[in-house]
C-alpha cells in the first residue's frame, strides 16, 4: 500500500507513533531483489525495525503496518477508504487469496465469514491452544 492511499485515521495513528526508514533498496527496484528472495523474512526484517516502516517496492514508496491499531483501520476500512494495489505474484503466493488481497463483494464475504472467528473473546479462547503449540515448536528447535 502507497503512503498515498493511508486514510486520515492511519495517519493519525501514525503521527502519534514513530515511523521508521526501512531498507535503502536499490534505484528503481527498490526492495524488491530482497522481497523476492525470502519475502517472509523481508517482512520479519521491516517488522524488526518498528511498527510503522517506509520502503520501496519497485519505484513506489509504501508503509509496512504491523501497529494493532492501524491494522485494525486497515482491516475495518480497506473497501471504503483504500485502493489496493496489484499485489503481483509474489505477494498472492504468500498471502493467498484471503481476506487480506481480496476486493470489493469477495472481500465483504471472507470479512463476514472470518469475523466471528477472531472477535477478542473468540482469541482468548485459543490462547491456551496456543501457548501449548508454540512450546511443543519451541522444543523441538535445537540450540543455534
Amino acid at each position: 500500500m502507497t503512503t498515498a492511499n493511508v486514510s486520515e485515521n492511519v495517519r493519525a495513528t501514525a503521527s502519534r507513533r514513530k515511523v521508521v526508514a526501512g531498507p535503502r533498496g536499490l534505484p528503481y527496484l527498490g526492495s524488491l531483489p530482497r522481497f523476492g528472495k525470502d519475502p517472509l523474512a523481508f517482512f520479519e526484517q521491516l517488522r524488526n525495525r518498528g511498527d510503522l516502516v517506509h520502503w520501496r517496492f519497485g519505484r513506489a514508496t509504501s508503509l509496512f503496518v504491523a501497529d494493532p491499531e492501524c491494522i485494525g483501520e486497515l482491516l475495518t476500512e480497506m473497501e471504503h477508504t483504500f485502493d489496493q494495489p496489484d499485489l503481483g505474484v509474489s505477494f498472492r503466493t504468500l498471502l493467498g487469496n484471503g481476506v487480506v488481497v481480496a476486493r470489493g463483494k469477495d472481500w465483504r464475504r471472507k470479512r463476514s465469514l472470518v469475523q466471528p472467528s477472531v472477535r477478542p473473546r473468540q482469541v482468548r479462547s485459543y490462547a491456551a491452544t496456543m501457548a501449548a503449540c508454540a512450546v511443543d515448536l519451541a522444543d523441538s528447535w535445537a540450540d543455534g
